[in-house]
């Protein structure tokens, strides 16, 4: 309502109404990850248009990335389906793009790629800040664990989320890789083709 009221000139109070619809998506985002902790949430398939779904995620993030000085940019070819539950790679792509936010507005972007491989489809989330130390990568998918450094100190965040997405993953038949990037890291969620 407050959008329909507001004319082309009014920019910074479109900017305004962007980042409190960002907020209270990541606060949803946030009440749903600790709902999704607390019980085993059901999965819902269905045909699901990648790229679509993906562009859409991509529009949701846009208002707080370039709050930050952050672009986003999207690779992925035309015509990809999967049989899967669209909430549950929503989440976890979100998941993804939340963290690169959160940890890496010093690269200033973040590329989602997306590749059909044979017998599989990969939704990778690359950033270019400062990474993670190899010791911590098997270690941030435990519940509530945050890697301590200069870069997590005064950042919110609950820990849980990649431990959600991981097991969103395993309930999609997927699995999530961590790979260092120079610079950056890139989460790569890998799910069965058919």
């Amino acid at each position: 309502m407050l959008r329909e009221g507001l004319d082309d000139e009014q920019t910074h109070e479109q900017r305004y109404l962007d980042v409190i619809t960002q907020e209270g998506q990541r606060l949803s985002r946030l009440i749903q990850n600790i709902l999704t902790f607390t019980r085993a949430p059901k999965t819902h398939l269905q045909t699901v248009d990648i790229p679509r779904l993906i562009a859409e995620i991509a529009h949701i993030f846009t208002p707080a990335f370039q709050a930050k000085g952050m672009a986003i940019a999207v690779t992925c070819p035309p015509g990809i389906t999967l049989h899967t539950d669209r909430d549950a790679i929503t989440q976890i792509v979100s998941n993804f793009l939340s963290n690169a936010e959160k940890y890496a507005v010093q690269g200033q972007r973040v590329d989602i790629i997306v590749q059909a491989l044979p017998g599989n489809i990969e939704i990778a989330v690359r950033d270019y800040g400062p990474g993670i130390a190899e010791k911590e990568m098997k270690m941030i998918f435990r519940p509530f664990y945050r890697v301590k450094s200069s870069i997590t100190e005064g950042v919110s965040g609950t820990g849980i989320g990649l431990t959600i997405a991981s097991q969103l993953a395993q309930r999609l038949q997927g699995e999530i890789r961590v790979t260092a990037e120079n610079p950056g890291v890139r989460f790569t969620l890998t799910l069965p083709q058919g």
